[in-house]
């Protein structure tokens, strides 16, 4: 892991996964570097792990005890991004890392895409991989290639290859919004009058 240089950003394991994600250049179809590294983290923490013949990265950690009846939660995000700069700057998306700066508060590329998108969904579910204090069902994380130049990955994975009864995707486009399928493709917009109340408190497990 990349150790992010902006102490002040919280929850810190999160930003330390993202600032490995900005350090290891990932453009569409090229992902493997990024891939072998999260493989060879995920095993040193012994955490189940595979490739699978799409080439999508398959994380897998036990559940919590007393939750292993629960059913399980699958976390996706894709390793790829938007690989887009500014004109003249130069910038090789294949050799040169992502320099993120911290500006009024926001964390940016000043002359190129960040990859926030969607480095900030794999760096979440990284950190709930390696949270010793996240009491969970079975979890496992599926991070897929070429999200971002014809969802080769996604495309790729087998009916069998995930166990889990939920999935989140951990990749949207407007914040705030609560997105039901995946962004892009096509938009289906839907509406229900509803009342907020308040959260039941989770059952134990």
């Amino acid at each position: 892991m990349t150790a992010l240089p902006f102490p002040s950003l919280e929850p810190r394991p999160v930003w330390d996964h993202f600032a490995t994600l900005c350090a290891i250049p990932r453009p569409s179809k090229q992902e493997a570097a990024l891939r072998e590294h999260l493989l060879a983290w995920a095993r040193g923490r012994g955490l189940d792990s595979e490739v699978d013949g799409a080439g999508n990265l398959i994380l897998r950690k036990p559940a919590s005890p007393g939750c292993e009846g629960r059913p399980g939660v699958v976390l996706q995000g894709h390793l790829d991004m938007v690989c887009q700069q500014n004109a003249g700057t130069g910038h090789d998306f294949e050799r040169d890392p992502i320099r993120p700066v911290l500006k009024d508060g926001w964390l940016v590329a000043e002359h190129t895409t960040l990859g926030a998108d969607n480095g900030i969904g794999v760096a979440l579910a990284l950190a709930a991989l390696e949270a010793a204090d996240l009491v969970h069902p079975p979890l496992e994380v599926l991070l897929t290639v070429d999200e971002e130049a014809g969802m080769g990955g996604a495309r790729g994975l087998r009916p069998d290859t995930l166990h889990g009864r939920c999935l989140i995707n951990l990749d949207t486009e407007e914040w705030g919004e609560f997105y039901l399928g995946c962004a892009g493709g096509m938009d289906v917009e839907a509406s229900r009058a509803c009342a907020p109340s308040p959260s039941p408190p989770p059952p134990p497990c």
